[in-house]
Formats: structure tokens, C-alpha cells, sequence
């Protein structure tokens, strides 16, 4: 009895530590993804995205590339507003690779950096989640992250279907049907989205 009641006050020292140091990486890896971006590297910001996320950037290219209006209003609306940003991005020339795309995705970055840092992290397993801090407060969207082949990832397309939930309820709520919803997205960003970011950039 006295062995396990030892072995569980040792769990009780060791296991904050452990976290603490998933949590150092975690940051890590957010802190080097932010600089990638912000440095415009793609390659390098590309290795610290998720197989999924990988996978999911490149689907971005291809759309940006060939899909019509009536193809992207099937798509989340998360995904339309990342294909407008390559398309505006891109100025009329595809994209050829995933890293460039990334750039492209990530236009606005530099602005949205200055004002956000990483809150408290909470892992789970081989997952975790980081609080959005906006100008000190919290966002109702975390920043995930994945552990694969033993190092944490940024989990690109679980943020996406967070922000889809978050942008589904105004949408909703204004009875707009998804078209007219991204039309005035369109609209009100006419800054960013300076291209015809519905017509495919390959004809």
C-alpha cells in the first residue's frame, strides 16, 4: 500500500513537468509557424502543418486554380474565403505549389499577427488546444495542434471547422442563403478581395 501511495505522489511531481514540456513545444511550434508566415516562407511554415492540413492546402490550390462559382459555393464557406484569398493574392498567376498557396492564403497575416498571441494550452493526448488571445482577449476559436511522428503540428483543418460553426450562426441568423452570404464578405472586404476572386485563375 505504502509503494502505491508512493508511486502516485511521484505521478502527481512528474506529471506537471511533462506537461509543461508538450507545452514549450506546442508554443514552439506555434511561435516558428507565425514567423514562416510572416516571413513568407511556405516551405518551412508547410512542415508544420498537419498531414491533413497539408493535404488540405493543397486542395485550396486546386480549386483556386479551376473551380467555377457554382463548385466553391458546395464547399465550407472557410474554405471559399481561403480560395478568395490565393485568388486575390495571386494577381492572375496560379499558384504551382503548396507552399506558395500557403503565402497566398495568408495575405493578411502580418495585420492579424501584430494583434494575437497564444493563451493557456490544454493537451490532450496526441491533441491540444490554444487559447486565441486578441488584443488580450480570448477568441471563441482555439488554435489546434496535432502530435505526429512525435512532434506537435499545427491543426489547420480543425481550426477551419471551428471558424465554419462560427461564421454558420450569423449567417443563419440574417436568413441569407450561403451565396449572398460570401457575396457581401466579398463586398466589405473589397480591400483585400481586389481580384474577381469567383472566377478561377486558370480559364
Amino acid at each position: 500500500m505504502k509503494m502505491l501511495i508512493h508511486l502516485y505522489a511521484l505521478a502527481l511531481l512528474i506529471l506537471p513537468a511533462a506537461l509543461s514540456a508538450q507545452e514549450t513545444d506546442i508554443r514552439k511550434t506555434y511561435d516558428e509557424f507565425d514567423t514562416s508566415l510572416l516571413e513568407k516562407n511556405g516551405e518551412k511554415a508547410l512542415e508544420l502543418l498537419s498531414a491533413d492540413s497539408k493535404v488540405f492546402v493543397s486542395k485550396v490550390m486546386n480549386l483556386a486554380n479551376t473551380a467555377s462559382r457554382e463548385d466553391l459555393i458546395k464547399e465550407p464557406i472557410p474554405t471559399v474565403l481561403a480560395v478568395f484569398s490565393v485568388r486575390s493574392a495571386a494577381k492572375g498567376v496560379p499558384p504551382t505549389n503548396a507552399a506558395q498557396t500557403l503565402v497566398d492564403m495568408s495575405q493578411m497575416y502580418e495585420e492579424a499577427s501584430a494583434m494575437t498571441e497564444i493563451g493557456e494550452i490544454t493537451v490532450d493526448g496526441d491533441s491540444a488546444a490554444g487559447q486565441i488571445l486578441i488584443n488580450g482577449s480570448q477568441n471563441p476559436i482555439d488554435y489546434l495542434f496535432v502530435k505526429e511522428a512525435g512532434g506537435w503540428k499545427v491543426d489547420m483543418v480543425g481550426q477551419l471547422e471551428e471558424t465554419e460553426e462560427m461564421l454558420l450562426r450569423p449567417m443563419e441568423a440574417s436568413g441569407a442563403t450561403k451565396e449572398q452570404f460570401l457575396d457581401q464578405m466579398v463586398s466589405a472586404m473589397s480591400q483585400v478581395y481586389s481580384a474577381d476572386v469567383w472566377k478561377p485563375l486558370k480559364n
